[in-house]
């Protein structure tokens, strides 16, 4: 089902609203996944970095500066909107000739809020000439005409019942490379070894909860689409 966002100039009212989604709405920035550089592990030592990897901590999650970037986006956004509200332009008949402008940035507003949130669904194929399964989500995304509509696809590929399975392709897929495991590190506790720009980082999976971590894997994938479409 099409939902057109605004189908008019929006009001004073209508902005400030929006503003206070954008200061209050909270980013979930907890996707179970918690990781340590080893630099920092030798610094610190073998027990000290085990007390980190065997809980969660918001500080050590692997994802930590992307949902940064998002936090920030968020307050920068908001940000835009107030000082919106108190130009002395903001009415309608010296505003109309910005319009399709300042259309196309509401637009860009919603797409934030719709990655913040991510609403979607999961789909399981067969390939019967494999006898494989795989898994694909379709979220609601904002077009460029102001409709929300289901049109963001992403492919899990082969459905796997192991969570670590999720993880590690949300991580190669922002970047990092999955290493195999070595009994170099044995006294440190963790599931997997990444490496990203020269660095490696123990990463341990501490809360094994599919549901979250796929609406994580759709924020990341819609955040990313979302820096290429602004430049951000």
């Amino acid at each position: 089902m099409k939902n057109t966002f605004f189908k008019s100039f929006p009001t004073s009212e209508e902005i400030l609203n929006l503003t206070e989604v954008l200061d209050t709405i909270e980013v979930n920035d907890n996707s179970g996944c918690v990781s340590i550089s080893l630099d920092e592990s030798t610094e610190i030592g073998e027990d000290q970095t085990n007390k980190i990897l065997s809980q969660y901590q918001s500080d050590y999650d692997v994802f930590k500066d992307i949902f940064s970037e998002i936090k920030k986006e968020l307050i920068s956004t908001s940000g835009n909107l107030h000082k919106l509200l108190s130009s002395e332009s903001l009415n309608q008949e010296s505003f109309i000739v910005q319009y399709h402008l300042f259309f196309k940035y509401m637009i860009r507003v919603y797409r934030l809020l719709e990655l913040v949130r991510p609403d979607y669904s999961i789909s399981i194929t067969n390939n019967t000439k494999v006898q494989k399964l795989y898994e694909t989500a379709k979220g609601f995304w904002v077009t460029d005409q102001g409709t929300r509509e289901r049109v963001f696809n992403k492919n899990f590929g082969q459905r796997s019942n192991e969570f670590h399975d999720y993880v590690s392709k949300l991580l190669v897929h922002i970047g990092y490379d999955v290493l195999p495991a070595s009994r170099k590190y044995e006294k440190i506790n963790f599931d997997f070894l990444i490496s990203k720009e020269d660095k490696i980082y123990y990463c341990e999976v501490k809360i094994r909860n599919i549901d979250l971590f796929l609406d994580t894997f759709m924020t990341i994938e819609m955040w990313l689409h979302y820096k290429k479409t602004y430049g951000v």
